[in-house]
């Protein structure tokens, strides 16, 4: 259900490292199915882990993207107005303030003072082969006035549709318990900060890894306690993976763009790469950015 005036997307990295070859596949779903779609693209600096985001990956990703020639729809006023004009979630402190307050109202939100060892000494166990931690709602009735805060999740199976996994049904409670909403070092967290932005700036065309599907059914529930009633169009793309099954990553330390730039390489030719090991084309081959949309399409149902 599309209340907007107009598509819009957003292209969304976080500064916690450089841009790497997963980033660039994103960045070319995002512009290919965008045009699809008839979408704008903002970009949306995700720095919501202080301990984490730098400012030097910020000035680095800005590079790497002016450099490949996919320029966001704000692109022009970042370089004219400057980088307070950059759309960062670390200037964004009073929205989620607003939003949690909202929350809280709901009676659905509690403080935690649960450990993540504490929760794997209990549960003995991560709720799925991605590693994601299970919370129990031991917290719930214990009426801490401080701490972490976690939402209810509800116990039933919610359903959405993806434009490339097709119909999803996913549980939950059953996934992660009840839902982080502020860590341990008061910092909002990812599924937080993502559905406040994109209910603010009317996101309506969602566009990321397969990684981030299982989060999806507890952001739309999120956005209804939230009082959103738009219902963004989802197509969670294909990874890049190495050897190991694993998907390229900051952590493990993944080729960065700024290193094939460097090695003499041209933008088409890291696009080409990027789709040729996310096994999308058979070869090796340059690929102009005008070429992105009917490649996208390959992924498509």
């Amino acid at each position: 259900m599309h209340l907007n005036s107009e598509n819009i997307t957003r292209f969304a990295p976080s500064p916690t490292g450089h841009l790497h070859l997963g980033h660039i596949l994103s960045m070319a779903f995002v512009y290919g199915i965008a045009e699809k779609q008839n979408a704008k693209v903002l970009l949306r600096i995700e720095d919501h882990d202080k301990e984490r985001c730098k400012e030097e990956y910020v000035e680095s990703i800005l590079k790497d993207i002016e450099w490949l020639g996919l320029l966001p729809n704000n692109w022009d006023d970042i370089q004219t107005k400057g980088k307070e004009h950059l759309y960062r979630q670390s200037f964004r402190t009073e929205r989620y303030k607003k939003a949690l307050a909202e929350l809280n109202l709901t009676g659905e939100t509690y403080h935690c003072h649960c450990s993540r060892a504490e929760i794997l000494s209990r549960t003995n166990a991560l709720s799925s082969k991605n590693e994601e931690l299970y919370y129990d709602g031991l917290c719930r009735t214990e009426n801490f006035q401080s701490g972490l805060v976690r939402m209810v999740m509800p116990s039933k199976e919610l359903v959405f549709m993806d434009g490339i996994q097709g119909k999803c049904i996913q549980n939950p409670s059953m996934q992660c318990g009840d839902m982080l909403l502020v860590d341990r070092m008061q910092n909002y967290t990812y599924n937080f900060a993502v559905v406040v932005d994109d209910i603010y700036d009317k996101i309506n065309v969602i566009i990321r890894g397969v990684d981030l599907l299982s989060c999806t059914a507890r952001q739309n529930y999120l956005r209804d306690k939230l009082g959103s009633v738009e219902v963004p169009l989802f197509f969670h793309h294909p990874l890049i993976l190495d050897s190991q099954g694993q998907k390229l990553s900051k952590r493990l330390k993944s080729t960065g763009i700024a290193s094939l730039r460097e090695a003499g390489m041209k933008p088409a030719e890291v696009l080409g790469l990027a789709f040729h090991q996310a096994g999308i084309i058979e070869s090796i081959q340059p690929i102009d950015k005008s070429k992105l949309s009917p490649l996208c399409q390959v992924a498509l149902p």
